[in-house]
């Protein structure tokens, strides 16, 4: 979307915090048929916050769609992740973004952190509401990725950020685990740590 020629771009520095936790809601239809593991659009800094947010997405899913019935699971997979550095944002990155990033984009893209995500990174990125910061998590990116897809991808893709920010971030990435929300108990996630080169990714 074109901005104003008197918008202020890339002048507010954006307090990050150095960890965070990246949470997949299980949305299951009523009859079984459809199972998602859907990345959650913020990174969140604390428990709370997290139950805060599963209410919301439950209150969303949690109804009649397309004449399907939802619900949402009171367990989520969690991967925690650490700041690892800033990714600079430039005015340019708002000139004319044409291609589109929408919620299914992101489920593409975040299925392969769920099994390979010792090889990948998270590009959380900036918005603002009512003066407050919030931190998207935009999309994984292959440790390997070269810096030039990232900078297409920031060029070209319709997913918001906030103009008046200096930068977007980079997260590690941890080992997932669950947690239910409703009895606040932390279990293990069975996933096999895999192996080998990481040869596939939404970002090449």
């Amino acid at each position: 979307m074109a901005q104003s020629s008197r918008t202020k771009f890339c002048t507010l520095d954006v307090p990050y915090p150095q960890s965070a936790m990246l949470m997949f809601e299980r949305i299951e239809s009523v009859d079984g048929d459809e199972i998602l593991l859907f990345p959650h659009t913020e990174i969140l800094r604390t428990f709370t916050q997290l139950k805060t947010e599963l209410r919301s997405v439950a209150k969303y899913y949690n109804k009649e769609r397309n004449g399907t019935h939802y619900v949402v699971d009171d367990t989520v997979t969690v991967f925690p992740l650490t700041f690892t550095r800033l990714y600079p944002l430039a005015p340019d990155f708002w000139a004319q973004p044409t291609v589109a990033f929408d919620s299914w984009d992101r489920y593409s893209a975040f299925s392969y952190v769920l099994s390979k995500w010792p090889m990948h990174e998270l590009l959380v990125t900036p918005m603002r509401r009512r003066g407050m910061w919030q931190y998207k998590a935009a999309i994984p990116v292959r440790l390997t990725t070269p810096e030039a897809a990232v900078h297409q991808f920031m060029l070209s893709s319709t997913w918001p950020v906030n103009v008046q920010a200096k930068h977007a971030a980079f997260y590690s990435i941890g080992t997932p685990w669950l947690f239910n929300t409703r009895t606040n108990r932390r279990e293990q996630v069975f996933l096999t740590v895999p192996q080998g080169s990481d040869d596939a990714g939404y970002l090449n």
